[in-house]
């Protein structure tokens, strides 16, 4: 069975793509791993610690499990997995852990200027990883894909595991496909 990770900040945008992903989860069979990754809270000396790490772990976790259980209408399997850590990082390590065959994140409406000129985690975890990503617009609505096409880089260094997930996909739609 296929993994799908899926990426999430609790935001509505990530709420959008689980959404998005238990539906494409679905028509592929696909299993789905929901994940979060709490940043590491650094104090100074003369800072007050109102909260810790193992406090915004468990809150994350009770998130997670109510996020899954709010797309259970799908029949999808849903596991949950919080982390500490760099965003980027884990979430392209954690995929290639569980040998997901995509990774789909939210994007937010609002801030685009921002996000060009800084960059997002979508754009880290495309550059950080050949697993195929899937990024959702905030209110985009899932549609079952009829075309395909694959941009990249021009990375030579392409293999043919990369475009597997991406032929499968078109297989299981009956897309047309241009690589």
């Amino acid at each position: 069975m296929n993994t799908i990770l899926i990426a999430t900040d609790f935001t509505i945008a990530a709420h959008n793509a689980l959404v998005y992903g238990a539906q494409l989860a679905r028509d592929l069979q696909a299993h789905i791993m929901l994940v979060n990754v709490v940043q590491p809270v650094m104090y100074s000396a003369d800072m007050i610690n109102i909260v810790n790490n193992d406090e915004l772990v468990a809150e994350s976790v009770s998130l997670l499990e109510f996020e899954a259980s709010s797309v259970s209408r799908y029949g999808v399997p849903v596991d949950v997995k919080c982390v500490d850590g760099n965003a980027t990082d884990e979430i392209v390590a954690l995929a290639r852990q569980t040998n997901a065959s995509w990774v789909i994140v939210g994007m937010k409406a609002k801030d685009k200027l921002f996000r060009k000129i800084f960059g997002s985690n979508a754009v880290s975890i495309s550059r950080a990883s050949s697993i195929p990503l899937i990024v959702v617009p905030e209110h985009a609505a899932y549609i079952a894909p009829s075309s395909i096409a694959l941009a990249n880089d021009l990375d030579e260094d392409i293999s043919m595991h990369t475009l597997h997930p991406l032929q499968e996909l078109a297989h299981c739609f009956q897309s047309y496909y241009s690589f």
